[in-house]
């Protein structure tokens, strides 16, 4: 049982430190070439994805993801730029909150579904009673919970950088 606590413990101080770098804002001016998410007026009513062409003097040139050509910006025409700041997984996260769910689930089934043993012969894999049966419910609950978790948190997300002008 220590092990399982000890490895809880690492468990969730990696998730902890994950979950305290947060990436810092960036300045004016975007650098060209970059991915950015724009919300302005001359754009639409809901942000757009796409490149910076370019930024000289105080316009910006953005192409959205579909079209085929630029948009001149100027900042005050900029309601909000976000830049990218690349993919990311989140495989130890969801593999700590898989590890702890599956720990609890594989405990409550192995402790709902004991039945003591009787026959003197089948009570040879009946090793530590209620207690053990629990134990090995949470160890199988919480690899298998482990293994699901960094499956789930595998897929790649993109991270958004708040662009100040």
């Amino acid at each position: 049982m220590k092990c399982l606590a000890l490895i809880f413990v690492a468990l969730v101080g990696t998730a902890v430190a994950g979950f305290a770098q947060t990436p810092e804002g960036t300045s004016w001016p975007p650098v060209a070439g970059t991915r950015a998410r724009i919300l302005s007026p001359v754009l639409g009513a809901e942000r757009q994805v796409g490149r910076i062409e370019s930024v000289s003097g105080d316009t910006l040139q953005f192409r959205r993801a579909e079209a085929l050509n630029s948009v001149s910006l100027k900042p005050s025409d900029i309601t909000m730029i976000e830049v990218s700041a690349g993919s990311h997984t989140a495989k130890a996260k969801w593999g700590a909150i898989g590890f702890l769910v599956g720990a609890a689930a594989g405990a409550g089934i192995a402790s709902a579904t004991y039945k003591p043993c009787k026959d003197s012969f089948a009570c040879i894999g009946d090793i530590g009673g209620r207690s053990g049966s629990v134990a090995l419910g949470a160890i199988a609950g919480a690899l298998s919970g482990a293994a699901a978790g960094v499956l789930w948190g595998g897929r790649r997300h993109e991270t958004w950088m708040q662009v100040s002008h």
